[in-house]
């Protein structure tokens, strides 16, 4: 119990103040006549040592009973909007409190002349005030301490506040992707089914895996470019079902690159915006070239561009960029000429970006 009591002082302070207390009482004690009575320091401690019991007495009930007002003012009024009224409140009642502990301390001195080791006994307010001036002192450290906890809370719930929105935003723009491919992928289907229903069970089968190679990968950040590789080997074969010897993909990517990352099913994307937009004919057919660069993956294709482009959902390459820019900062770069279409997307490193679920 005595634990949890000093747990929930904590909280509202800000700090574990009892070693602050134990080291404070005992010098305002000795400095207090110092300070404010006229003594030097010889006659101030020599004060302390008359009368200890009466100096930290009072010392340590003004102490713990402006602390006690604090944390009754702070879980009162614990918002921020309520700082004013608190702080109004809060210093009324310790003002208050300060002098009545004074008045009686007062009259306990008048019995007992404590002062009387160190010099001539001090009026009412001339103690009143000193007191005052010193647990405004205590209270505004406590305050300054407790600011100071409230601002980094602060910062701390604001960066939570942003990273849990980032991850939102990364999951919904994850889960665009099994939508996208499979209303493309049994739009090929449709068109396959009445010329070649043979070719359209194989297709269905090859759809399946990679179908699954999706359900593998949307729940991940990152994965590496090999394993995005071998998904879109899969894909491939769909596509090529379909277009045969009219599209053409062509992949030239080193060693090194393969062990680098990027965002799951983007090679996919694109080749799909690619097929998407132009035209794969005997006479035009559609050739895509995927490449490699120190820091990007170059995918690229021919302007072939349709007569009537199929209606798309036209998240492809936001999607993409949306992606790599919450999961590293990095954004994708198109680049277009009258002859060619060009996409380069970041290859990551494992320094490019922190808590992604890096499984190979």
């Amino acid at each position: 119990m005595y634990l949890k009591q000093r747990q929930r002082a904590k909280d509202f302070l800000g700090f574990n103040d009892w070693w602050f207390i134990a080291i404070a009482v005992p010098l305002i004690s000795v400095l207090m006549p110092v300070l404010f009575f006229s003594m030097n320091f010889r006659s101030g401690l020599h004060c302390f040592l008359y009368g200890p019991l009466e100096i930290m007495t009072f010392t340590l009930l003004f102490w713990v009973g402006n602390r006690q007002l604090t944390i009754y003012y702070r879980r009162k009024f614990p918002d921020v909007s309520e700082l004013k009224k608190r702080l109004i409140r809060q210093y009324i009642s310790i003002a208050l409190f300060t002098l009545t502990m004074a008045f009686v301390m007062h009259k306990l001195d008048q019995q007992v002349q404590l002062f009387a080791a160190g010099g001539e006994e001090p009026d009412f307010w001339k103690k009143f005030l000193a007191c005052l001036f010193v647990t405004a002192f205590i209270s505004t450290i406590y305050e300054t301490v407790f600011f100071i906890n409230l601002w980094k809370r602060g910062i701390a719930a604001n960066s939570e506040l942003q990273r849990a929105h980032m991850e939102s935003q990364l999951e919904s723009l994850k889960n665009q992707v099994n939508p996208h491919f499979l209303f493309n992928s049994l739009n090929t289907l449709a068109g396959i089914i009445p010329e070649d229903p043979a070719s359209a069970v194989v297709f269905v089968q090859k759809l399946s895996l990679v179908y699954r190679c999706i359900l593998e990968l949307r729940h991940r950040t990152v994965v590496p470019l090999q394993e995005e590789l071998e998904c879109l080997d899969n894909y491939l074969y769909l596509l090529n079902t379909r277009f045969g010897d009219n599209l053409v993909v062509e992949i030239f990517i080193s060693k090194e690159s393969r062990q680098k990352f990027v965002v799951p099913m983007a090679l996919q994307m694109l080749v799909e915006n690619a097929v998407k937009h132009n035209v794969a004919s005997n006479r035009r057919p559609l050739r895509i070239l995927i490449t490699d660069l120190p820091e990007a993956l170059v995918v690229s294709n021919p302007l072939q561009p349709k007569t009537s482009e199929e209606n798309g959902t036209g998240m492809g390459l936001s999607n993409i960029d949306d992606r790599y820019k919450l999961v590293s900062g990095k954004r994708i770069r198109v680049e277009q000429t009258e002859e060619k279409f060009e996409v380069h997307i970041p290859l990551l490193t494992v320094e490019n970006y922190e808590g992604s679920d890096r499984r190979r």
